[in-house]
């Protein structure tokens, strides 16, 4: 015979319960029950999208670990932790393909205003400037500079110091870093407003392989500010050759986003023609209301070209 309940008993023991689950863990992590669990986390009735560009559909997840494990109707009892992820969204972390944290994430490694938007990964070191590698000529100054604007030592001249200090320090999300070509060249001939020698190439070129080598993704490049501004198209095709053996990617910020967009874009493109490196365009925009009537033309040499 069933017990009938009241509204009110209903209400009291669903306190009761509420208030066990609370005490045992709180918030939306709930306690589970049963000593038979097989997953750290099972995340329940998630509005779940791969990724893939699929039909997002309502399931459950269970983790173990750092990787997930089983994707279907998942009991609660089975998670040492289960979060009731119904009416909200799941998917696979974003990556932040253009991030200028550089040096930020030593002084916040929480990073908070990047995973509170869901990006679990970081790629910095763009539009031509990376914190690595620093020139023993201004590395006093440099180190006076982060120590100013960021209270950090500066206990690093290249990659591989870098992302030791990255990792000693401990970050929430996953990071990686192009190497600037203004970074770059600064190192190998200062500020100088003329084309490189062809030992100051070569050098360029063989700290553009050392960094890939040692860590980096690629080649970014700043063409609008110096000292990266005064590379000719010869000298970015020649260091993305060097990336492009490495199957390395190049990002650029472009000599012009204005009145020159369609020739920068050119110039962007005739870099991948000859050298077959993957680019990305880190700002696809077009300034000023005047020259907003490019935008399908810029489009079509994009196209065109993929």
């Amino acid at each position: 015979m069933t017990k009938s309940i009241t509204r009110r008993n209903f209400i009291k023991k669903s306190s009761q319960i509420i208030s066990v689950v609370s005490l045992g863990g709180c918030g939306i992590l709930l306690k589970g029950c049963s000593s038979k669990q097989e997953f750290d986390i099972v995340i329940k009735d998630g509005h779940f999208f791969d990724g893939l560009g699929n039909e997002g559909f309502v399931t459950d997840i269970g983790i173990i670990g750092n990787s997930i494990k089983e994707i279907g109707k998942i009991s609660s009892s089975k998670g040492k932790f289960v979060i009731d992820a119904k009416n909200l969204a799941v998917c696979p972390g974003f990556i932040d393909a253009h991030d200028h944290t550089d040096v930020g994430l030593l002084v916040n490694p929480k990073a908070e205003s990047s995973i509170r938007q869901g990006i679990t990964t970081l790629v910095s070191g763009n539009c031509g400037y990376s914190p690595f590698p620093i020139a023993e000529e201004i590395f006093e100054e440099t180190k006076e500079n982060l120590k100013e604007q960021y209270q950090v030592d500066l206990t690093w001249t290249d990659i591989k110091g870098f992302f030791s200090r990255l990792e000693k320090k401990g970050m929430a999300l996953n990071y990686s870093s192009l190497v600037g070509q203004g970074t770059i060249r600064g190192v190998a001939m200062g500020f100088n407003d003329r084309p490189p020698k062809q030992e100051e190439l070569e050098k360029m070129k063989m700290m553009v392989a050392d960094n890939i080598k040692s860590g980096a993704i690629g080649l970014s490049s700043g063409l609008e500010y110096a000292p990266g501004s005064y590379a000719q198209a010869y000298e970015i095709t020649e260091l993305c050759s060097v990336v492009a053996q490495y199957r390395g990617v190049y990002a650029t910020h472009m000599r012009d986003e204005g009145d020159k967009l369609l020739e920068s874009l050119e110039e962007t493109i005739e870099v991948a023609r000859q050298t077959g490196i993957s680019i990305q365009v880190s700002h696809f925009k077009i300034a000023y209301p005047r020259n907003w009537h490019k935008v399908d033309e810029a489009l079509a040499k994009v196209e065109e070209a993929k």
